[in-house]
């Protein structure tokens, strides 16, 4: 895996989707990141640049964050104080007690798994380190077109154009 390639790509599907959906989540929940010192985000897969947790923890410096990934490559020379990586694979269970996260956050990882493994490890994960009345929030697309919705047709019609770039 060329790390550089996969960094640029982290990087431009984090801008794309922030633009297409509007933001960097669509949960309601930006009161409590503005004000709560003990509001605990969550990004599973958060990839090799953690784009989306980085961005946040910078723009709510007051809520925790932690970037979850099964590769072990935290970006470098990152001090924030408000964010903690941890390296581990969903598949084996989160490192979280139960109902111990506010924000639960997870992107583009629909093709990472089996349709077994999303329904007998996956969404039971998510779900069970997530506090009652928080949220768990799956940003995914269904890649074979069959029940596209409007914003992922945006999605796919803008990435397509930077991913093929990425690969060249």
């Amino acid at each position: 895996m060329d790390f550089e390639v996969e960094y640029k790509r982290n990087k431009i599907i984090h801008e794309l989707m922030k633009g297409i959906w509007g933001g960097n989540f669509t949960s309601p929940i930006k009161q409590e990141l503005t004000n709560r010192k003990d509001f605990k985000v969550l990004d599973v897969g958060c990839g090799n640049s953690c784009p989306w947790v980085l961005e946040l923890s910078k723009d709510y410096p007051l809520a925790k964050f932690i970037g979850f990934d099964i590769l072990p490559l935290y970006p470098k020379g990152i001090s924030q104080n408000n964010f903690q990586f941890i390296q581990g694979d969903i598949l084996k269970g989160l490192p979280f007690e139960n109902d111990s996260i506010d924000f639960v956050h997870m992107r583009c990882l629909l093709p990472a798994f089996t349709e077994r493994q999303w329904e007998e490890i996956v969404i039971k994960e998510l779900v069970r380190v997530c506090k009652p009345g928080g949220w768990v929030e799956l940003i995914e697309i269904d890649v074979d077109g069959k029940s596209l919705g409007p914003t992922s047709k945006r999605l796919i019609t803008a990435y397509f154009p930077y991913y093929i770039l990425c690969l060249f």
